[in-house]
């Protein structure tokens, strides 16, 4: 089952590292169709996916989406094409950037930033895609959370999110 995960992981990897070969030679737009395809579907209301793209952006609030987390850091949202949170804005869809990762590590005020953000949605109302540019952070970002606040096993919430990172999750508990 474990190996079973990795490759799904892997997998996941390999899609997001095609998109822009796959962008260039016009396979975006068959991509852009199957965002939620991309995507791994946590909870009833809760996506985790790779970077979405501008096309994909300006097709959420058709989804019913209804809030984007993003934990890419500043310098990689700015070497994007497009202002993601200006797009969501226009569209009429909740955005909210968490930094993490890179220099930037994993931390506690982080994951009690996203809690914030998570205790903020109206129950049962939102519909919510986290992202990064492959999706890892976002899944260990929520794995951080239902240990946290939903008082999870560590193993059952690595094992929901196909998380692996012990180092990660406990930098965001405060381990």
């Amino acid at each position: 089952m474990r190996q079973l995960n990795r490759f799904k992981s892997i997998k996941a990897l390999l899609v997001v590292m095609a998109m822009p070969l796959m962008m260039a030679v016009g396979l975006g737009d068959v991509m852009a169709e199957g965002y939620l395809n991309k995507t791994q579907k946590l909870a009833e209301n809760i996506w985790v996916g790779p970077q979405v793209s501008e096309k994909e952006l300006k097709s959420l609030k058709a989804e019913q989406f209804t809030q984007v987390i993003n934990f890419r850091t500043t310098e990689e949202m700015l070497a994007l094409s497009f202002d993601e949170s200006e797009i969501l804005k226009a569209e009429g869809v909740d955005y909210e950037l968490i930094p993490m990762g890179k220099a930037l590590g994993y931390t506690p005020e982080q994951l009690s930033d996203f809690n914030q953000v998570m205790q903020n949605q109206k129950e049962g109302d939102a519909k919510i895609l986290m992202h990064c540019r492959s999706g890892y952070r976002a899944n260990l970002m929520y794995a951080a959370w239902l240990i946290k606040y939903n008082d999870m096993d560590k193993a059952e919430a690595k094992k929901a999110v196909h998380a692996w990172s012990d180092e990660a999750i406990d930098q965001l508990l405060g381990l």
